[in-house]
């Protein structure tokens, strides 16, 4: 009888404290790293962030620019840092001479794809190209993260239009907008 009630509350301890989930990080997230995976727009075909795999055996917490929890193994910080094209794919067979080394196409922000990060408290998205949202899955979809502290969205094409939706961000402490389009004033 005490076996019973001592394995209940063990077992009540165990769930508690995010102890069942250790092993891996959460499946949610790591569908929504996959599904924001697939939406960045990329020049050349290259795999980028190739540790983001779609294998139910792969951790997210271990891929390439992502930090969980040790405790819950949620995602904590989110960082994409895309490379710039190497000396061979600048080189535009067609014109003869070299292109930009930027690998990203402008593509628009769909904060929608960050709401399943629940505990994400910086989100790095520097020199990604980005330069302006989705109608409707703007900035103002990740008020839902409240503990988000720290968002770098620098060297993209964002102009002073971000400043409204940006705004409604009362958890950060940290913003960086530096080299964006600021002095424009339409959005893209």
């Amino acid at each position: 009888m005490t076996t019973k009630i001592v394995s209940r509350w063990l077992l009540i301890l165990f769930i508690a404290n995010g102890w069942w989930c250790c092993n891996s990080c959460w499946k949610e997230e790591r569908t929504a790293l996959l599904q924001l995976k697939a939406n960045i727009n990329y020049k050349i075909a290259r795999d980028y962030l190739p540790s983001w795999v779609a294998n139910e055996t792969s951790d997210c917490c271990r891929w390439d620019g992502i930090v969980c929890s040790n405790k819950t193994r949620r995602v904590t910080e989110l960082s994409i840092i895309v490379e710039k094209k190497n000396q061979e794919e600048q080189f535009s067979t067609r014109t003869g001479r070299y292109t930009d080394d930027s690998i990203l196409e402008n593509w628009l922000f769909n904060a929608s794809l960050f709401i399943p990060f629940k505990n994400l408290k910086a989100l790095l998205l520097p020199e990604l190209s980005l330069a302006g949202w989705v109608k409707n899955e703007g900035f103002e979809k990740l008020r839902r993260l409240r503990k988000l502290e720290t968002l770098d969205l620098s060297g993209n094409n964002f102009n002073r239009s971000i400043f409204e939706s940006i705004s409604q961000l009362s958890s950060l402490k940290s913003l960086n907008l530096s080299y964006n389009t600021i002095g424009s004033g339409a959005n893209i």
